[in-house]
C-alpha cells in the first residue's frame, strides 16, 4: 500500500514536468534493464533447484514459491515497460532516484541469486537425501 502510495505522489509530480530525455537517462535505464533480465534469468531457474524457492516480496506475491519461466519473463517484461513508463513521467532529480532504486532493487537480487547458485548447474538430488549446496 506504501508503494502504491509514493508511485501515485511521484507520478502526480512528474505530470507537468519539461525534462528532456537524457543520454544519461538511457545509460540508468539500459542498466535497469541489464539488471531486471539478469534477475529474470535467475528467477527463471528457481524451478530448476528443488530446495530453493521465490521469497521476494513483489515477485513471490505475483509468481508464487515456484514460478513457472513463462510466467517470470511475462513479469519481468511487463516491469521494465512499467520502470520506464515512470521513468518518462518523472521530472529529472526523481527519474534518476527511481532508475537507481529500480536497479539496486534488481541487483540486490541477482546477488543473492548468485550466492544460491542459481546461475550454475541445476540441483538434480533430492533434498532429504543429499541436500544441494
Amino acid at each position: 500500500m506504501r508503494i502504491t502510495i509514493l508511485l501515485t505522489i511521484l507520478m502526480m509530480t512528474g505530470c507537468a514536468h519539461q525534462d528532456e530525455w537524457t543520454t544519461g537517462d538511457t545509460v540508468w535505464q539500459g542498466i535497469y534493464m541489464a539488471t531486471a533480465i539478469a534477475d529474470g534469468v535467475a528467477t527463471s531457474r528457481i524451478h530448476e533447484h528443488p530446495n530453493i524457492i521465490e521469497n521476494g516480496k513483489i515477485a513471490g506475491a505475483f509468481l508464487g514459491q515456484n514460478p513457472d519461466p513463462e510466467d517470470v519473463w511475462m513479469y519481468i517484461g511487463t516491469s521494465m515497460v512499467v520502470h520506464y513508463v515512470v521513468a518518462r513521467a518523472l521530472p529529472r532529480g526523481w527519474r534518476t532516484i527511481w532508475q537507481v532504486g529500480g536497479i539496486w532493487r534488481h541487483g540486490m537480487a541477482v546477488n543473492k541469486a548468485n550466492q544460491l547458485g542459481l546461475f550454475g548447474e541445476p540441483c538434480t538430488r533430492h533434498q532429504e537425501e543429499h541436500p544441494c549446496p
